[in-house]
């Protein structure tokens, strides 16, 4: 692919043997003045090759943090000690024991919601903050483009295949 490092060779080919120009002609790009402004056919291009943009992660649902957070070992293990303490002390255990028992899971029961609550709370919390922050990256980020032979800042989003890219 062209997002490849290529030969000089193989960028010749896709130029079909005129290199730059070659592939400047073939995607109707003017190589001094870029495209025109509006790009007249830009339906066209979209349907073509696609938007330059990157296909927007689902986010993970809050229960969906509950079951990775319910899979850690040290937490399968707790309501595992939990669930075993109960079990024997109620079938061997007398009176108080069974008592105990109860309570002591009831803790450990209580104690392992809140952390899984906390830690999967945080986690998509965290995913959506960072949501946040990547839609303001984009719609700060801009770039330098040549269009009608003049310079422009547009968004990543608003560069279509044929434009020339400036680069710093």
């Amino acid at each position: 692919t062209l997002m490849e490092e290529q030969t000089i060779q193989v960028l010749q080919k896709v130029g079909k043997d005129n290199g730059v120009l070659g592939l400047c002609a073939r995607l109707g790009t003017d190589p001094q003045r870029g495209l025109t402004n509006p790009v007249p056919d830009w339906s066209a291009r979209v349907a073509q090759f696609g938007e330059n943009l990157f296909e927007e992660k689902k986010l993970t649902p809050y229960w969906g943090y509950l079951v990775v957070q319910l899979k850690e070992k040290i937490i399968l293990l707790l309501l595992f000690m939990a669930t075993l303490e109960i079990v024997v002390k109620g079938i061997f255990g007398e009176g108080i024991e069974r008592l105990e028992a109860i309570a002591e899971s009831s803790v450990l029961y209580a104690t392992v919601t809140i952390i899984v609550n906390i830690a999967a709370f945080l986690d998509w919390k965290r995913e959506r903050m960072f949501e946040v922050l990547t839609k303001r990256v984009a719609a700060s980020n801009l770039r330098f483009i040549i269009r009608d032979g003049k310079q422009m800042q547009v968004t990543d989003q608003d560069i279509c295949v044929g434009d020339i890219v400036s680069f710093n």
